[in-house]
């Protein structure tokens, strides 16, 4: 067991040095989040439930520019909830970027935020009497965001920021 474990980190480090480029959720923030799961309030609760805007960074770790093949790009968003892998598509609006435009470029040193919204409790069985603030505390330590485009395929580290409106 722990000669797989140290195979696969030292794939993963190597894979990472062939990248050059990391992503990171630098903040999440929780919207329309209901607390107060008294009966009479259940009832007017949107079904969507609460709203997460997730702001990524993309890190070119490098001493060379590298690109970002935004035509063909997605946002994969992942989490797990009573055990179950829940995945949503995601649109992603990166600033000053179209479809479009085919390729983007991030400067050596430089970074790229993206915003993503989600509304995980869309898709998502739990009781609705329970509180949403537990659900989305059970949900948020295995959330993960993937980039795909025809050149990278990266996996969120970690969550950096976290916030309760």
């Amino acid at each position: 067991m722990k000669i797989l474990f140290c195979s696969l980190f030292f794939c993963s480090l190597n894979l990472f040095a062939q990248n050059g480029i990391n992503l990171e959720i630098s903040q999440l923030v929780v919207n329309k989040l209901i607390t107060n799961t008294d009966s009479i309030f259940v009832e007017e609760i949107s079904e969507d439930g609460p709203e997460l805007r997730i702001e990524c960074v993309l890190n070119n770790l490098t001493n060379d520019s590298i690109e970002l093949d935004v035509s063909s790009h997605n946002f994969f968003i992942s989490y797990l909830f009573n055990r179950e892998e829940h995945s949503i598509i995601s649109v992603s609006l990166i600033p000053d970027v179209s479809r479009e435009e085919g390729s983007y470029y991030i400067q050596p040193h430089g970074t790229v935020q993206m915003i993503l919204f989600i509304t995980p409790l869309a898709n998502t069985p739990y009781s609705k009497s329970e509180d949403q603030l537990h659900v989305i505390m059970r949900i948020l330590p295995t959330l993960r965001v993937e980039y795909q485009d025809r050149l990278h395929h990266l996996v969120s580290t970690r969550i950096l920021d976290v916030k309760l409106l």
